[in-house]
């Protein structure tokens, strides 16, 4: 690429001095040059500044919070400081591969339509073997996994600059966890969000991951479930499909990721089966059969995890899935049984 537009790659840290350095030397190894890399620090008070500080690349810009301010608050001084045409994201303990920023920022270039791309991500940590996070790719496929979850990874994320000052995207404040997930919400109202097939970054899974959530209090846990109510109720209000608010919180408790839930379908699959209905029936503003695929896949996952016995999670799935050919609900039936047996199938299936 001859002409390159300047990339903004923003890292937020807060005591991240063990994995800081891997993370900055990644973004400094890129084979893309034309850099502006904007860190900022969250008031830190282990080595993190310190390390930081050592590197001369007159490419490096640091901010400084004087007060830990959290992640909503440091994010949106980083959008308002950031002079590059695209803003790249990054984690203060993931890790770039080297052609990252170029492959999408060619990305963006040749596909002007689209305000934000993404990646796959390899994860590792925890002294455990690294494995693939696969993630939606097209623009209909992350539309409709919003409505269950973050539909790309933070870390991996480049957003097209003028989109954010066109329409004033910020993180909001209130949300101090989930707050890429409002923020990703906002941008897709008003522009096209994707993903490379490629991995091209590595995230990191560390024991602060794992057991920031149990280790929270019962209170902290209720506002977090709070958050992702809240948030999730949005998205669901706006695809318009007439959900009252009983059927919002039953569709969260049930979707909703923590490990510790507890969910009586039993009790509730009569209400679970009227949801399903009601976004099949009143569906305008997502394509149907992408809607079904990405709907289901998600229902199998609960169901996967769920404790209740295989013939219970068969029963559930035939009675709450979304319309779906024959071939696919076989396929969904084989893969509650049995993971492996589901892989052989495909197999047959595709030979």
């Amino acid at each position: 690429m001859t002409n390159q537009p300047l990339v903004t790659v923003f890292i937020s840290c807060y005591n991240r001095q063990e994995f800081i350095r891997e993370s900055l030397e990644s973004v400094l190894k890129q084979s893309y040059k034309n850099l502006e890399i904007l860190i900022i620090d969250d008031c830190s008070t282990d080595n993190t500044l310190k390390i930081v500080e050592e590197y001369q690349d007159s490419r490096i810009i640091i901010l400084k919070n004087s007060s830990n301010m959290g992640i909503p608050y440091t994010r949106n001084k980083g959008l308002q400081n950031s002079t590059g045409k695209y803003f790249a994201i990054l984690d203060s303990d993931d890790i770039c591969i080297e052609d990252r920023i170029e492959k999408q920022v060619t990305y963006l270039e040749e596909n002007q339509d689209v305000a934000a791309v993404g990646s796959q991500v390899e994860t590792f940590g925890l002294n455990k073997k690294s494995f693939i996070c696969r993630y939606y790719n097209t623009y209909e496929e992350l539309k409709s996994q919003l409505i269950f979850n973050v539909p790309l990874c933070n870390s991996s994320a480049m957003v097209r600059k003028s989109i954010i000052e066109k329409y004033n995207i910020k993180y909001n404040n209130a949300y101090y966890i989930c707050q890429d997930y409002d923020f990703w919400y906002q941008l897709m109202k008003v522009g096209k969000i994707t993903t490379i097939p490629d991995v091209l970054v590595k995230y990191r899974v560390s024991d602060n991951n794992i057991s920031k959530i149990s280790q929270e209090s019962q209170e902290k846990l209720r506002k977090r479930v709070k958050i992702i109510l809240e948030i999730r109720s949005n998205i669901l209000n706006y695809y318009q499909f007439g959900l009252n608010s009983q059927e919002l919180e039953l569709f969260n408790d049930f979707f909703i990721d923590l490990d510790d839930k507890t969910f009586d379908i039993k009790k509730n699959l009569f209400t679970l089966k009227s949801i399903s209905n009601k976004i099949q029936e009143n569906n305008r503003k997502l394509d149907q059969f992408v809607l079904s695929k990405v709907y289901n896949d998600n229902l199998l996952i609960v169901l996967k995890n769920n404790k209740i016995g295989l013939f219970r999670k068969n029963f559930v799935y035939t009675q709450i899935h979304l319309r779906e050919s024959k071939k696919k609900f076989l396929m969904a039936l084989i893969f509650i049984s049995s993971r492996d047996l589901y892989h052989k199938a495909k197999k047959i299936f595709k030979g």
